[in-house]
């Protein structure tokens, strides 16, 4: 699904993110374009030059959610590659910034400092560096 995206995004890709002028006549030509209406969901919430990034950040997902369970019998290393990639994933937010609004760039950076910190908890819990009673207080922030 993300690549059906990105190539319906492409096919448009003068329409969604056209040379002329600003970013307020470009997301102006946009939202009066009745050629985008079908996919605008995919590229509205971004900024002109981020037009891709729903699909990255559908790619992000299905990472988190289907691919990093599949990629070890071993909760540790499942931990450890999903502390690591949601680290990544948050400085990438953080340096890119690719949301229009401000705020949702904000709450983002949020939502990714939350899966960097269960991850990176379960990595502790995971490789036994809780041990005794500690292991209850990383249960419970978990």
């Amino acid at each position: 699904v993300p690549f059906i995206w990105l190539w319906l995004l492409y096919k448009r890709i003068k329409r969604i993110n056209p040379i002329f002028g600003d970013v307020t006549e470009i997301l102006r030509y946009r939202m009066i374009d009745p050629g985008l209406r079908p996919i605008k969901f995919l590229f509205d919430a971004y900024k002109p030059n981020y037009w891709y990034f729903e699909s990255l950040e559908m790619l992000r997902r299905i990472t988190f959610v289907s691919i990093i369970p599949l990629l070890s019998s071993k909760s540790p290393r499942k931990s450890a590659i999903g502390f690591c990639l949601a680290i990544v994933s948050s400085i990438l937010y953080r340096e890119m910034n690719p949301f229009r609004r401000q705020s949702t760039n904000f709450l983002m950076q949020v939502a990714n400092g939350a899966v960097t910190f269960t991850f990176g908890v379960a990595l502790v819990i995971s490789t036994k560096l809780a041990n005794g009673n500690s292991r209850i207080v990383f249960g419970i922030l978990l």
